[in-house]
């Protein structure tokens, strides 16, 4: 798949910048979905900037890099991560990628991304291994939290970053149902995908996700909110003032937020900070207790 898109870069098979690359696959891949069934699936992909802003606000805590990502869509979220991480004083030792994406059209370009991200760590002396799931990540997560007699067992992750699809589950829905066995009681897919990555994190693992900012109050995501600040210690809220400009490739108008969060309880400050847009040179920050 990456020769198809080193064809129509005058064949030019080692890419030279590959963020840049990889958003030109983000590109193609959305281009050629159906705008009707993007809507039906609650898909809205993620631009590069808005991709780099939620890579920086990882520490890497752990000498290798395990990353989830349950939404991947064609992939640049994972890449940008990846950049980012391979350009910190000390890079990790290795990375290992697991990218779930159910929409059979987005796979093939996932993989030309991952084979870019493959490239760029091999360049580095990091060693780098993928596993694209063409699944639904929350029926797959499932029973693999719950820790169901036939899961497969739990191998904890280090990072996730999440840009999850939204859309509501039905309180009477199959899969509402079972998302309440396993304790989790959400009304969102996106909420879903938060709490399943959640605790698919190892003890200090590391969660960046940009979702509606619905959850942030009211009586329908409280529950949601409490299993996840039971569970993790948020480390920076990062609020857009407009509300056209993060998704602005699709037209959508959606109050987001981009949550850094960490699954230990230590007591420190977060960050609040707020711009425009992710590539707006101004922002402002504070710290809050």
């Amino acid at each position: 798949m990456l020769d198809h898109y080193a064809s129509l870069t005058n064949g030019d098979l080692v890419p030279i910048d590959v963020l840049d690359q990889a958003e030109y696959i983000r590109q193609v891949a959305f281009a050629q979905l159906d705008q009707g069934r993007r809507t039906q699936l609650g898909q809205y992909s993620t631009p590069l900037s808005t991709a780099r802003l939620m890579a920086s606000m990882f520490e890497f805590r752990e000498p290798a890099l395990r990353l989830l990502d349950p939404g991947a869509g064609s992939g640049v979220l994972t890449a940008a991560v990846i950049v980012e991480a391979l350009a910190r004083s000390i890079p990790p030792t290795s990375v290992e990628v697991v990218a779930y994406e159910v929409d059979q059209r987005l796979v093939r370009h996932l993989d030309a991304t991952l084979q870019l991200c493959q490239w760029f760590c091999e360049q580095r002396g990091v060693s780098f291994e993928a596993d694209i799931r063409e699944e639904d990540f929350v029926s797959h997560a499932l029973p693999i939290v719950a820790g169901d007699l036939f899961a497969p067992p739990l191998i904890p992750f280090t990072c996730s970053v999440l840009n999850p699809p939204y859309n509501k589950i039905g309180a009477t829905s199959t899969i509402g149902k079972r998302l309440r066995r396993a304790g989790i009681e959400v009304t969102n897919s996106y909420a879903a995908f938060v709490a399943l990555a959640t605790a698919m994190l190892g003890p200090k693992g590391e969660l960046v996700s940009i979702t509606p900012r619905s959850f942030c109050n009211g009586p329908y995501f409280r529950a949601f909110r409490r299993l996840f600040l039971h569970k993790m210690r948020l480390r920076r809220i990062h609020v857009f003032d407009a509300r056209d400009q993060v998704f602005r490739d699709d037209t959508v108008l959606q109050e987001t937020v981009i949550v850094s969060a960490v699954r230990d309880q230590e007591h420190q400050s977060v960050c609040i900070s707020s711009s425009t847009s992710a590539d707006d040179d101004y922002e402002t920050r504070r710290d809050v207790a």
